[in-house]
């Protein structure tokens, strides 16, 4: 969702597709109670499964979409013209990154993290050529599997605002990559979780914890982008 649109998501494998039906009702309360304007559906057969391979970056004022595990890359054409803004097709080739937000995240600062490794080489120039050499953050292997990435990515939602200290949670070890987020304005607080194959959800909660460590506040919904909603503290 952005700007009070929202393009349902469409899932390629059976297990997730029940959750479709759950998801297109909640996004027409929405609608019914004036709390977005639009709820569009992706042309068939077209998949794109949601903000995790959606991500909205708020510097640069577009999308960057992960393609070929589970979204299409023809899904890209539909969202630049659904939300009227550029979308960034890149193709993911790791098996192990299945989703555009295991690897990658757009911080609020202009910066990014994530892991090259995990795009084929049109995608990795696609970023390089968005993105100056100063503001790239880039992850070894290891420290994207340890799900360092996503837990930040939780945390774009505290800096975007500006409503929480920017404390994250991460389990590196590497020293340029820690280096590079400090300078990107992160407070970095090692974390006790010694488990390195963590499932999205797990993942996920693990950051919303870094957001509040220290800080309580209220939330209202405001301005829709990665994982569905961008929420307003």
């Amino acid at each position: 969702m952005l700007d009070g649109k929202a393009l349902l998501a469409r899932f390629r494998h059976p297990e997730r597709q029940r959750e479709e039906p759950v998801f297109a009702a909640a996004f027409h309360t929405l609608q019914a109670h004036a709390q977005i304007e639009t709820v569009a559906e992706l042309p068939h057969p077209l998949r794109l499964e949601g903000a995790g391979d959606c991500i909205w970056d708020e510097q640069r004022g577009h999308f960057w979409m992960g393609c070929s595990q589970r979204s299409d890359r023809a899904a890209a054409d539909v969202v630049a013209d659904q939300f009227d803004v550029d979308c960034v097709a890149l193709e993911l080739a790791d098996p192990s990154f299945y989703h555009l937000d295991t690897a990658f995240c757009a911080l609020p600062t202009g910066d990014v993290t994530y892991y090259p490794g995990t795009f084929v080489p049109e995608a990795q120039g696609a970023v390089e050529k968005r993105i100056a050499p100063a503001q790239r953050i880039t992850l070894e292997r290891a420290e994207a599997m340890r799900a360092l990435a996503p837990m930040q990515f939780c945390l774009i939602t505290a800096w975007c605002y500006r409503a929480a200290p920017r404390r994250c949670g991460v389990r590196s070890k590497n020293a340029a990559s820690r280096s590079s987020l400090h300078l990107a304005g992160a407070y970095l607080f090692q974390s006790s979780t010694t488990r390195t194959a963590l499932p999205i959800t797990e993942r996920f909660c693990l950051g919303i914890c870094a957001i509040f460590v220290g800080v309580l506040v209220p939330l209202t919904v405001q301005r829709f982008s990665n994982y569905g909603f961008g929420f307003r503290f």
